[in-house]
């Protein structure tokens, strides 16, 4: 399986990423599959239930779900034992990988859980917590 980021990243075979962190390949996922504001949220000074998150909004919940099953995919390539949760039909999804958790969420329940804002320096943390923001893909940490 070849996942294919934005137009001026090489395409990376799956089967070779784990040079990639597992959240890196799951948020160049979703992007290829059009997912909106692709964050991924630094963890690991905040919390020990996960390293990150990656927060992508759909475009509906039939994107959700398709957006889900790319992440699953991704994820479960790479070795790792992924779950998702949530409803068919919900505008709130996550896989599960343990160390990386991914939330796809339809716009309006995006606005209303905002966890990049529960997450963020300003809710108190000390780091710098969104390390990747697909509006400012260069910001990517290693």
């Amino acid at each position: 399986m070849t996942v294919k980021y934005r137009n001026d990243q090489k395409p990376i075979n799956i089967n070779t990423a784990r040079d990639f962190s597992a959240s890196t390949l799951a948020a160049r996922a979703l992007e290829d599959k059009k997912a909106d504001a692709v964050n991924i949220i630094n963890l690991t000074q905040k919390t020990v239930f996960a390293d990150a998150f990656v927060v992508a909004t759909a475009t509906s919940t039939t994107h959700a779900q398709a957006l889900a099953k790319i992440a699953f995919d991704a994820l479960q390539q790479l070795g790792l034992t992924v779950t998702i949760q949530g409803e068919q039909g919900s505008d709130w999804l996550v896989v599960d990988a343990s160390d990386v958790v991914v939330h796809i969420f339809c716009n309006g329940a995006r606005e209303l859980y905002n966890l990049e804002k529960l997450w963020s320096d300003d809710a108190g943390w000390q780091d710098e917590s969104i390390i990747y923001d697909s509006e400012t893909p260069d910001k990517l940490a290693s």
